[in-house]
């Protein structure tokens, strides 16, 4: 089994960005996926160049924060991202969500002087109408493999078929503001890859690492859960987990070398 771990909303604010960093040089997080559209990216572009081992992907956004274009059917009358067009989409222009995605890797691009290792979604915009579509088209142009989430209820996942590695993502759920024991998480990660062929298996375990700043409680509604996150990342629990299952830790670069 081959295992990614991977940490998303690097960029989100500088307290997130610190535990990102912390659960890399501290525990057993190697990958990553950075925000282009958040105030705290320039400052995480600057910590993935001191730590040029660390793999960082893009973190599409089209439900937090302030679009990088001019995109009228995404926003609310404040000017920032409007979530509840994951419920109801049948008003957004499919032009506007694939020029800001643009935007958004081009910024990455300005940013790091290089293309993301991997792409991947936030609030998982697959669900907006075209948005599947769109994250496979950009797979395709940039050849970039993306995530095809599972979660802890479900033991298998439909990846999307034109990507270029589809990788099984495992997302618990369990980043709640109630907290969690590294035990928890672990069990629930054996009951989602239960039915799996474990030799051949491929997954991501993408969690939200992050300690708590006056800006994240601001932006966000999961905010003391990412500090179980942080704790998960660095468990000893992991590591057993991880050296029970033979697993061994890859990130999206590797991926990208043996296509």
């Amino acid at each position: 089994m081959r295992v990614i771990l991977n940490g998303d909303d690097f960029g989100i604010t500088h307290a997130c960005n610190l535990a990102i960093i912390d659960c890399y040089k501290n525990g057993m997080l190697n990958s990553t996926s950075m925000m282009t559209n958040m105030d705290g990216c320039i400052e995480a572009a600057k910590l993935w160049k001191d730590n040029p081992g660390l793999s960082v992907g893009i973190h599409l956004c089209l439900t937090a924060g302030k679009p990088l274009t001019n995109a009228a059917t995404l926003i609310k009358e404040d000017g920032t991202f409007d979530k509840r067009i994951l419920c109801n989409s049948d008003h957004v222009s499919l032009y506007e969500m694939e020029e800001e995605l643009n935007a958004q890797i081009d910024r990455f691009i300005e940013l790091n002087g290089k293309l993301p290792d991997h792409i991947n979604s936030h609030h998982g915009i697959e669900q907006i109408r075209g948005g599947k579509e769109l994250l496979v088209k950009l797979s395709e142009k940039y050849d970039r493999p993306i995530r095809c989430y599972i979660d802890s209820n479900e033991a298998t996942g439909a990846p999307f078929e034109q990507a270029m590695i589809p990788v099984i993502s495992f997302h618990p759920g369990s980043s709640i503001n109630d907290g969690y024991q590294p035990e928890e998480l672990i069990r629930a990660l054996d009951e989602a890859i239960r039915d799996l062929d474990q030799n051949n298996l491929l997954i991501e375990i993408a969690l939200h690492p992050g300690y708590v700043d006056s800006d994240l409680m601001r932006i966000s509604s999961l905010n003391v859960g990412r500090i179980y996150d942080s704790e998960f990342f660095c468990s000893s629990e992991l590591k057993t987990w991880l050296d029970q299952k033979n697993a061994r830790t890859i990130t999206y670069k590797d991926l990208q070398k043996i296509r």
